[in-house]
């Protein structure tokens, strides 16, 4: 279905990754992981979440709460990506998982 990837210490983490099967685009699978990995960046006491995002994926990433803060270098040389930033301690969270509850629990966790 998808997966996420994080990295960072202290106050700061990295959404590396976050993938979502293509058959399952639309049926919360996204939404489910990306409050998933706000939501353990911060109980790993982080109070902000980067994002170099993918250009198609940057309105995602604003309707789950994040801004847009500037861009980040990519490949090939002269790509940049846009650079967004969930903080976690401010309400954003809270949308995301009003968001997952009116989705009806199309989306669940599991564990690997």
């Amino acid at each position: 279905m998808g997966f996420h990837a994080l990295s960072g210490e202290g106050l700061t983490r990295e959404l590396d990754h976050l993938w979502v099967a293509p058959e399952q685009l639309g049926a919360g699978v996204g939404a489910a992981l990306f409050v998933h990995a706000a939501r353990t960046a911060r109980a790993e006491g982080a109070s902000e979440l980067r994002i170099a995002s993918d250009p198609n994926a940057e309105g995602f990433y604003v309707k789950m709460g994040a801004r847009r803060a500037g861009e980040v270098p990519s490949r090939p040389a002269g790509r940049t990506l846009p650079l967004l930033v969930l903080r976690l301690a401010s309400a954003s969270i809270a949308l995301g998982i009003g968001l997952l509850q009116t989705l009806g629990g199309r989306a669940v966790l599991r564990r690997a």
